[in-house]
């Protein structure tokens, strides 16, 4: 797992059986829609709004508040889909059936161990991971988009990934994101290989990067 990734296109064959990108066009565009009308996404300046604080958790107050701006911004959009005629019900009722919630993590370890920016629970009736077991997905976040930054954000993903699936014993796959502004790269970890996705800018892709968010927090990877 501590090789140099494959990397393989955002929209691949390779990804599709961990990130099934099966919900309607129609859905996403619906969607993005909507996050225009609410100023998330901003049209004109053509960038997302990271700063959406009325989404801001009491549980971030010791994260660095780019990590809190991006959880925030997570949660918006995962929200917002209940303003969607049938959303909760789009896709294989895989939102009654895994009810998740982004958040920032802050300086807290897990386990003593790692500290992501950003973690996706699944529903475990806890607000801030204290175990492996809680984390569905993982994110770093990095100020610049240069080589050291990416490599420390590549090889903290990768730890994050090892104690992830070695806690969960039943999971095939782990799925962590690195955002170094503004890039957005994609890990894919399974038990016998790693890959990356295409990087792509959030700001200037925000449709590749929706149907991103929605899978990953919706979805159950493989296994």
């Amino acid at each position: 797992m501590n090789g140099m990734p494959v990397v393989v296109p955002f929209q691949s064959v390779y990804t599709e059986a961990i990130l099934p990108s099966g919900m309607k066009g129609e859905f996403v565009e619906e969607l993005f829609n909507i996050l225009c009308r609410e100023g998330v996404y901003q049209v004109d300046e053509g960038t997302w709004n990271l700063k959406p604080r009325e989404m801001l958790s009491p549980n971030a107050i010791e994260s660095d508040p780019e990590e809190k701006d991006v959880a925030a911004l997570l949660e918006t959009i995962v929200r917002l889909v209940d303003a969607i005629p049938g959303g909760p019900d789009w896709h294989l009722d895989a939102w009654a059936l895994k009810p998740r919630k982004w958040v920032a993590h802050g300086l807290q370890l897990i386990d003593k161990r790692r500290s992501p920016d950003v973690v996706l629970l699944g529903d475990t009736g806890t607000s801030m991971p204290t175990i492996w077991s809680d984390v569905v997905a993982a994110g770093k976040f990095k100020y610049q988009d240069a080589g050291r930054s990416v490599k420390q954000a590549r090889k903290q993903l990768v730890d994050t990934a090892s104690f992830a699936l070695s806690s969960q014993i039943n999971r095939q796959s782990f799925v962590g994101f690195s955002l170094c502004n503004p890039t957005l790269r994609v890990s894919v970890y399974t038990r016998d290989c790693n890959f990356e996705l295409e990087p792509i800018d959030i700001h200037k892709e925000p449709v590749a990067f929706l149907r991103f968010i929605m899978v990953l927090t919706m979805v159950d990877p493989a296994g």
